[in-house]
């Protein structure tokens, strides 16, 4: 115990900062059981364009074979355009352990918002 506090202690010396963990916010479910969450912390508005960090839990879903059972991405919305687009999407198994992840920051892929879906939803949030 001795050895941990004062490791903290240094580290407070030096000035270092830890990154906080998310505190996800429960947006909305599907029928399946998917849930997805936001950080607040992350939305960050441009104009019309927001972005935010989101995660699709499923570990109590029933999902397809090829999907993840936690995934968490990076988002952005057109909120005047009515469209969205993932920038990075990171999968993980049931233990937490990152499966693939894949960096779409380079490339445009907007996708229209379909009424009654989570995107919509999602737009519903964060465009108001």
């Amino acid at each position: 115990m001795r050895k941990f506090v004062y490791a903290v202690v240094a580290v407070s010396a030096l000035g270092v900062t830890v990154p906080a963990a998310a505190e996800w916010v429960e947006l909305t479910s599907d029928d399946r059981g998917l849930v997805q969450y936001y950080d607040p912390a992350t939305v960050k508005r441009n104009g019309q364009f927001v972005q935010y960090r989101a995660r699709a839990d499923g570990r109590s879903a029933t999902l397809d074979e090829d999907e993840p059972v936690l995934s968490d991405s990076l988002e952005e919305l057109d909120c005047k355009g009515n469209r969205m687009r993932p920038m990075e999407i990171i999968d993980y198994d049931a233990s937490g352990a990152e499966i693939e992840r894949f960096d779409m920051t380079d490339d445009e892929y907007w996708f229209d918002i379909v009424p009654e879906s989570i995107a919509a939803r999602k737009r519903e949030q964060f465009c108001r």
